[in-house]
């Protein structure tokens, strides 16, 4: 086995290698873009190493031919594959080039099977034996297409694009995705062309050897999309331990956090919120369901408030009663925010909630304790008022006494001293104005 075949092999095997980690990320979603068209493009690039091994082992000019021909399809593949990559994953690039590039590609591919023997030659006439890695590999040698430049051209349209995106994403602020992914890039498609444009056009006496300039590419663009899993995999880190704190904090404030998808009309709750509503922890529940728990008093009141603030994207706070199947009834308070999806129609509703029953039967005892307080102070200051008067009007009520029993011990005289008698009803007089002071004083 040849030093090229081997090289060559390994290089597709790398590109296979690639292809099948990107294939092995979940789903088709927009935010995976990135993988799927690495890993198509690292595939299609493993499939022009082959075609590229082919010509370089072509016994006759019709082989070589053939092999370039096929290997028409799989290089249009990696350049669509790298226009989209730039302009999906990393968001650069002017979309009137990747327009053009992608026109000059197809009339490029169409002419490669309608027009001559293949978009490079019209016809080839012989073959050249030439030298690589110290072996004998052979090249094309025949009549030039003129369609040709249509795959040239998108090839150089696509180094500029390739150095215009690096321009983007440099000045956007992410320098190590810009030089190692997006600048690689735009160098190695210059390099190919570089190389590919004289081996075309004979300038040159070397097989055309554009596979490892694809495998760089490739690599580039595998940098770009580790770099963003990797980064992707410390965000889930992250927030999986976010998650854990708030739950945690949830959990240490017994409060009980809720989710309403609205497109699917489902209920997620967590451990504590499914216990205040008296729900077993594995069922499956809908909107119609919880409600019914709710309070019939109540129950209009909160389904109207939570579909306004549904259908006006506000936040909803209310307190309510809870019904539970063993007929206890718990008194909670809940706050929930709208999520709204990219054209504003309402997808979820996150809430939290929590249990104010044993607060307000504390806030009813203690006014009631603070009613019976008052009262007892009430009845207190009666006491003291009623003391107060009494030893207030004791003394004016004891010399009005005195008086009167002195003016019936004079009047009962054989010759009463109608003077002391008159100075006794004086004494008399004053002492019931000073009574009357007392009481009006005291009211």
């Amino acid at each position: 086995m040849s030093i090229s075949t081997i090289v060559w092999s390994m290089i597709s095997s790398a590109c296979l290698t690639l292809a099948v980690v990107n294939l092995s990320f979940r789903g088709f979603q927009r935010k995976t873009w990135g993988q799927h068209l690495l890993a198509l493009s690292a595939t299609a690039a493993s499939a022009f190493v082959i075609c590229e091994l082919l010509m370089m082992h072509s016994s006759t000019p019709a082989e070589y031919g053939a092999a370039l021909r096929w290997a028409q399809i799989p290089s249009s593949v990696v350049i669509l594959c790298m226009v989209g990559f730039i302009r999906l994953h990393l968001r650069a690039g002017r979309r009137w080039i990747a327009i053009l590039i992608c026109s000059l590609r197809c009339v490029g591919l169409v002419a490669n099977f309608l027009v001559g023997e293949n978009l490079t030659f019209l016809s080839v006439t012989h073959l050249k034996v030439v030298s690589l890695l110290g072996e004998p590999t052979v090249t094309g040698v025949g009549v030039n297409n003129p369609w040709t430049i249509f795959g040239q051209g998108s090839l150089l349209l696509f180094a500029v694009f390739a150095a215009d995106a690096t321009v983007t994403v440099w000045r956007r602020g992410d320098r190590r995705q810009a030089l190692p992914s997006c600048g690689g890039i735009a160098l190695l498609s210059l390099a190919a062309l570089l190389l590919a444009v004289p081996v075309a056009w004979g300038l040159i006496d070397w097989p055309l050897t554009v596979a490892p300039f694809f495998l760089g590419v490739v690599a580039a663009m595998g940098f770009g999309v580790s770099r963003e899993a990797a980064r992707a995999v410390g965000l889930t880190s992250e927030l999986r331990e976010s998650e854990e704190r708030a739950a945690l904090a949830a959990e240490a404030a017994e409060i009980g956090v809720w989710e309403w998808i609205v497109t699917e009309d489902r209920v997620w709750g967590s451990a504590r919120w499914r216990r205040m509503f008296g729900f077993p922890a594995d069922d499956d529940l809908d909107f119609g369901t919880v409600m019914s728990r709710i309070h019939p008093e109540d129950h209009g009141r909160i389904e109207r408030g939570l579909r306004s603030a549904t259908r006006d994207r506000t936040d909803f706070v209310d307190e309510f009663r809870l019904k539970r199947p063993d007929g206890s009834q718990r008194l909670v308070v809940t706050r929930c925010r709208v999520i709204a999806a990219d054209r504003g129609k309402p997808v979820r509703v996150v809430g939290a909630m929590l249990d104010v029953t044993e607060r307000r039967q504390s806030e009813t005892e203690i006014r009631l304790q603070r009613a019976q307080l008052a009262h007892l102070s009430r009845v207190n200051m009666l006491g003291e008022l009623a003391g107060s008067l009494a030893h207030e009007l004791s003394q004016p009520l004891t010399a009005i006494l005195g008086n009167a029993q002195a003016a019936q011990r004079f009047l009962e005289r054989g010759e009463p001293d109608v003077g002391e008698v008159r100075d006794a009803l004086a004494d008399i007089v004053a002492e019931n104005v000073r009574a009357g002071e007392i009481i009006h004083r005291l009211r």
